[in-house]
């Protein structure tokens, strides 16, 4: 890299690769409005857009079938 040109891609000099690197794409973009404040956490974790309930899951619901079932063993007893 004696000239500047990258050596993975020698029709680029390193600069034009580190800006083209920094350059959001238009979906980052979009979606940045979106995240809402990332200063609150992790957007990732915050994200609750069509989420369900873990109890009204399949599996929430199979949980949930064995707490009672249980709980009626222990009443019966």
């Amino acid at each position: 890299m004696s000239n500047g040109k990258s050596d993975a891609n020698p029709g680029l000099t390193s600069q034009e690769i580190a800006d083209q690197a920094s350059r959001p794409d238009r979906d980052q973009i979009r979606r940045q409005p979106l995240r809402g404040d990332e200063t609150k956490g992790d957007p990732d974790e915050r994200d609750v857009a069509g989420a369900i309930d873990h109890e009204d899951t399949p599996h929430g619901w199979e949980e949930r079938k064995h707490q009672v079932s249980e709980e009626a063993e222990r009443n019966d007893g």
